[in-house]
């Protein structure tokens, strides 16, 4: 009798699991502006790089590639478009995300897998992320990651000047 009830205890209880929550204030279309990556696999004086940085003004030199372009739906699906230098798509990457309270939770599916929680915030049309990451994808979750991406298509500036910060998480 006591095994029974805590059976049902339990699937009660999982069945009023949360639903998964879709800041709004991310829904929609962002373009990286900011990458700083520092790698704990690689130690000082050998071969490889210890920080990537990729701004502006460098990105495309850095990278070898157009700014990443990211759709955050409402239903919790995204899409990144990685471009080449002459805009021709190189991937597509999908998957699912979500938000608990500062956290963004994000799950690539394809073109391979790639998991990831990152702090984030949202100040006017910039949404920053922070986060230890396995982004060399060694096994190792010890890589900081911090990036910037601006909403896009960029607003028209006079409008954003006089605009108070949405939200700060």
């Amino acid at each position: 009798m006591k095994r029974s009830f805590l059976l049902l205890a339990v699937g009660l209880l999982a069945g009023c699991a949360a639903p998964k929550v879709h800041d709004p204030l991310l829904v929609g279309t962002w373009q990286s502006s900011f990458l700083f990556i520092e790698s704990a696999d690689i130690k000082e004086g050998e071969p490889g790089w210890e920080y990537f940085v990729a701004t502006p003004s460098s990105w495309e030199r850095v990278t070898n590639m157009k700014p990443l372009r990211t759709v955050y739906n409402a239903d919790g699906t995204f899409s990144a478009d990685y471009r080449n230098l002459q805009d021709s798509l190189l991937a597509r990457a999908t998957g699912t995300w979500h938000t608990v309270r500062d956290s963004l939770y994000y799950f690539q599916s394809a073109p391979d897998t790639f998991r990831a929680v990152y702090q984030f915030s949202v100040v006017g049309d910039s949404l920053n992320f922070s986060g230890i990451v396995d982004w060399e994808r060694d096994g190792k979750r010890n890589d900081k990651v911090t990036m910037t991406q601006l909403r896009w298509p960029r607003p028209d500036s006079s409008a954003t000047a006089n605009e108070a910060p949405r939200r700060v998480h």
